[in-house]
């Protein structure tokens, strides 16, 4: 029971304080992250994480810009690379198709 005192009286705990910072800070880990996804999966996830940027871009503090410049460069290189290699299949496709026809 006396851990407990001190000289005023029983000891209080204090809430811990949240850091300040920015709600959509949180969009710039989310945009770099599906930006690197675009390019490793999936066009889709860069198309989401350019939407994501064009509905958060000035509520994003000034620390996370980097984040979101990184995931914003990343998205369109991955969104271009899927549009070659899919420009490239439907070449590759139908360069199959007229050879095939040709016996």
């Amino acid at each position: 029971m006396d851990d407990q005192m001190n000289n005023n009286g029983p000891v209080q705990y204090q809430p811990t304080q949240m850091p300040e910072g920015n709600d959509k800070d949180g969009y710039a880990v989310a945009i770099l992250v599906l930006g690197i996804l675009s390019i490793v999966c999936c066009a889709p996830c860069g198309i989401v994480a350019l939407i994501l940027r064009a509905n958060s871009k000035n509520e994003i503090s000034a620390e996370k810009q980097g984040l979101v410049t990184a995931g914003f460069v990343t998205s369109i290189i991955g969104i271009c690379i899927w549009a070659i290699a899919i420009i490239y299949y439907i070449f590759v496709a139908a360069f199959a198709i007229s050879t095939i026809s040709m016996f």
